[in-house]
């Protein structure tokens, strides 16, 4: 049976972009980042002008929507970005972000800064906790939910927004113009991460921008109405300093595009057959002829489990059932069919679906917990001490022969006893080593785990909710406000990039956070039950890991994944 909810969107995203609307009005935004110093910073008179400038050229040129974050502190630019984080965005739109002010760099630490508004001059005392650093920056912006991003940075030592210059010089893309609709879906069907600097990150940038005069000339002098990153480059290298170029993050080889409207030619989207006039395009019906639904890859399905009776595909065509039982339901999710199970309310994993008359008792360690005390938004609950270890969670993988980590699951690569791969090996994770924490299970592996232990304890265990965790971890009612569970000493409290030696470590080996919780900043990744926003597509997870730098371990840091992966650094805590 097809996948008709992927296949029918690859179809969508083959549509001609370019042929839904003449126009790109309220599609593409630009946000300047302006600063305009006092004190002993040097004051950069042409910011305004330029600024201007180029916003006056984008909106009535290029039909841009243009905000202005002006004189604003660090917090103030983290902010703005992370409400850009929160908008949605259509596939095809572009978000231009273009810093102007000052910048330093301290070659100690290869690291470089944006000053913002009423910052301290770096000979000040702690001077460097105003200033916003590009390697936050970097990974703040490219997780923007935007397609195609332009960053472009007037400033001194503008070049340390990345570790090194990654972009690769291609022959510039020539506009068709004979087929210019087809020309632009090309250069937008990818993902763009581009980044330009007026200095790279061992120069000053002078205060009058010759990067920012270069860059209104490429939008005064467009090629076929059109300005591509590699028009634009065109321009940016006759500036003084030579500027700094290169992809980063999520950059998949798309363009960035500065369009007017003359450059926008629509033509009429091809109308795809559908013959029963269903809303699911013939070349992915697998009824054609008879009127059906998406989940059911174009099929009639009576009882609406998206399993069609067509084919005898469905045995049970009357009841809503599951795919797993050909179309017949599992009331008590117990894994045997209704047709199938005696005691079709009670769960029993046995072959009738009914329990044993003489259950055999079994005393079962269930994991430490920690009573938290809830507030007006937060109800009181228990919380697991450490991380689930390999110990505990091989218990549940024997006891039911299932869920098994990706290093020990058969046939997999990286199965530690008959995998080719070694990488797990190599970090000295096997069945003997009980006290690490669990690694390289997903988030279904995680719930199966806590459902398995409320059966054997009789107590209900879940994974946390993101709002639990982050209270839990930040010490509850007892909380001091520290930037990492615990201290803002990161290595006191918590195993990361700098000090894990790359591999993870036994629970415990930290000290505890204000409630006695062991490891909730560092060592394993931590899922959440929550999902990542509206469109249920990613889980939460939190904490930071043994692989990463310190501001991915802060209390405060969200990430959010597939619940299907199961990466090396992903492990769990329950709570009850």
């Amino acid at each position: 049976m097809k996948y008709l909810s992927l296949l029918f969107f690859t179809y969508l995203l083959a549509l001609p972009l370019f042929a839904q609307q003449n126009s790109r009005e309220g599609k593409d935004l630009a946000v300047f980042f302006t600063e305009e110093y006092k004190g002993p910073w040097t004051k950069l008179p042409h910011i305004s002008e330029e600024v201007a400038e180029i916003k006056t050229i984008l909106q009535e040129k290029y039909h841009f929507s243009v905000e202005e974050c002006k004189n604003k502190d660090k917090t103030g630019i983290e902010q703005k970005i992370r409400e850009l984080q929160k908008r949605a965005y259509e596939t095809d739109a572009q978000l231009l972000l273009f810093f102007s002010g000052h910048g330093v760099y301290y070659e100690a630490q290869n690291e470089g800064f944006f000053i913002p508004y009423n910052a301290p001059t770096p000979s000040e005392p702690n001077s460097e906790s105003n200033y916003l650093s590009y390697l936050f920056l970097r990974p703040l912006i490219n997780t923007i939910p935007c397609n195609h991003i332009l960053v472009m940075i007037d400033a001194c030592h503008g070049g340390s927004f990345v570790d090194e210059v990654a972009f690769k010089e291609e022959p510039e893309w020539e506009v068709d113009k004979n087929a210019k609709g087809e020309w632009i879906n090309a250069q937008l069907k990818e993902k763009t991460r581009f980044f330009a600097a007026a200095a790279n990150k061992k120069e000053r940038a002078p205060s009058k921008s010759d990067f920012a005069s270069k860059f209104i000339d490429a939008l005064k002098n467009p090629q076929e109405g059109i300005v591509s990153i590699h028009v634009l480059q065109s321009h940016l290298e006759k500036a003084k300093p030579a500027p700094y170029f290169s992809g980063f993050g999520y950059h998949n080889g798309g363009n960035f595009l500065f369009m007017t409207t003359e450059s926008l030619t629509p033509l009429p989207p091809p109308a795809p057959l559908d013959t029963d006039k269903d809303g699911i395009p013939d070349k992915y019906d697998d009824c054609p002829t008879e009127i059906g639904v998406e989940c059911a890859s174009g099929c009639p399905d009576k009882d609406g489990d998206c399993i069609t009776e067509k084919f005898g595909k469905d045995d049970c065509p009357d009841e809503k059932g599951e795919r797993a039982f050909d179309g017949c339901p599992d009331t008590d999710k117990d894994g045997v069919p209704d047709y199938k199970d005696k005691c079709k309310n009670v769960y029993a994993e046995t072959e009738n679906g009914c329990p044993p008359k003489e259950p055999p008792k079994e005393v079962f360690p269930a994991p430490t917990m920690i009573y938290v005390e809830g507030n007006s938004s937060i109800k009181s609950f228990y919380i697991g001490e450490t991380e689930i270890t390999i110990g505990q969670y091989l218990q549940f993988c024997n006891a039911t022969n299932s869920h098994y980590p990706e290093w020990l699951q058969a046939g997999n690569k990286y199965n530690i006893k008959t995998g080719s791969d070694s990488y797990y090996k190599n970090k000295g994770i096997s069945e003997s080593t009980v006290s690490l924490p669990i690694v390289g299970v997903n988030w279904y592996d995680a719930v199966a785990y806590c459902d398995w232990l409320k059966i054997k304890t009789g107590e209900n265990y879940r994974l946390p909710t993101e709002a639990e965790w982050e209270y839990a971890a930040k010490g509850g009612n007892k909380s001091k406000s520290y930037e990492y569970a615990g201290s803002n000493n990161i290595t006191k409290v918590a195993w990361y990039s700098e000090n894990s030696d790359s591999k993870p470590h036994s629970v415990k080996g930290k000290n505890k956070n204000e409630l006695g919780l062991y490891d909730i900043s560092g060592n394993v990744w931590e899922w959440c039950n929550d999902w990542y926003d509206n469109e249920q597509k990613y889980k939460v997870l939190r904490g930071g890991s043994w692989f990463n730098y310190n501001y991915l371990c802060r209390v405060s840091f969200r990430n959010y994944v597939n619940p299907t992966n199961n990466n090396n650094d992903y492990g769990f805590r329950v709570v009850r």
